[in-house]
């Protein structure tokens, strides 16, 4: 698995040096100018790496249409995420079909990477079984906030001696040390990958898997425990603004339970990090990696 840190705008430098592969905010192109700057160069400096172009709508600053198509262009971006509707799996299909509908001569020379939506496990799995059989989508995106919402009836219902059957150890001791919440957003991709999603038919259909951000990173050492070397290969990558953000607020990931909770909602992308945050940041950056 492929780790792709994302950076503050002054920060850059720090993904600059650890990223073979970026995630780029569609509304921060819009907004700052040195963040179009950067990323309009970045593949002149490096040509050999992979850009995603995200379209906001996590950070609820949503870019679609031309634009959003302009923007990739633009910085010369080689995948690029499909608009989608949080946590409606029908209104996503919809807004993903006009996407690639209206733009198939653009998007055929880019990787499309889709994003299932749902408010409940069967509107979440009819739009991942939607995404996986479209020809037109390469990569599957999924989040944690949306399958914490959609699976947490019956995620819920789990005991800890079925979640250490499920693969994960020290169940137990770990939902001692954190809140609930952020138990539950740490094992809600790990328990629909593993309970809903055949690699034979990602295989089939020549799709893998992306995961979208990180709410505790800790998430990322239970993936060797519970899927396969073979089954690894296709979740590809993970983008990740965890670290910076932890280090922003002066938070460092402990090795065995990652962070107690969220520290912060989101990056602040337009602050300059001190010397002694970076040297976290670098230092949570080493601990995600021995996770993987």
């Amino acid at each position: 698995m492929n780790i792709v840190i994302i950076s503050p705008i002054n920060d850059l430098n720090i993904s600059e040096n650890i990223n073979d592969q970026f995630m780029v905010l569609a509304w921060l192109l819009q907004e700052e100018p040195s963040y179009l700057k950067y990323f309009k160069k970045l593949k002149k400096k490096h040509p050999n790496v992979f850009v995603t172009l995200d379209n906001g709508l996590n950070e609820n600053r949503l870019v679609k249409g031309q634009e959003l198509i302009d923007l990739a262009l633009d910085i010369n971006a080689d995948e690029i995420i499909t608009p989608d509707v949080y946590m409606d799996g029908p209104n996503t299909i919809t807004e993903t079909s006009i996407f690639l509908d209206n733009h198939l001569d653009v998007l055929k020379n880019l990787n499309v990477m889709s994003v299932p939506q749902g408010h409940d496990r069967a509107s979440f799995l009819s739009c991942f079984e939607n995404f996986l059989e479209d020809k037109r989508i390469n990569t599957l995106g999924i989040g944690y906030r949306n399958l914490y919402k959609a699976l947490q009836p019956e995620m819920e219902k789990m005991s800890n001696e079925e979640w250490t059957n499920f693969g994960i150890p020290n169940v137990k001791k770990l939902r001692s040390i954190i809140k609930e919440s952020t138990f539950y957003y740490t094992v809600s991709r790990l328990y629909f990958i593993r309970k809903y999603v055949s690699f034979i038919q990602l295989r089939e259909h020549n799709k893998n898997i992306h995961l979208l951000g990180l709410w505790n990173p800790y998430e990322l050492s239970l993936y060797k425990t519970i899927f396969s070397e073979d089954e690894l290969k296709y979740i590809r990558s993970c983008d990740s603004a965890a670290p910076n953000q932890a280090a922003q607020v002066g938070v460092k990931f402990d090795s065995s339970y990652g962070v107690l909770d969220k520290p912060i909602a989101y990056l602040d992308f337009k602050s300059k990090m001190t010397d002694d945050q970076i040297k976290m940041s670098l230092e949570n950056i080493e601990q995600m990696r021995s996770w993987i």
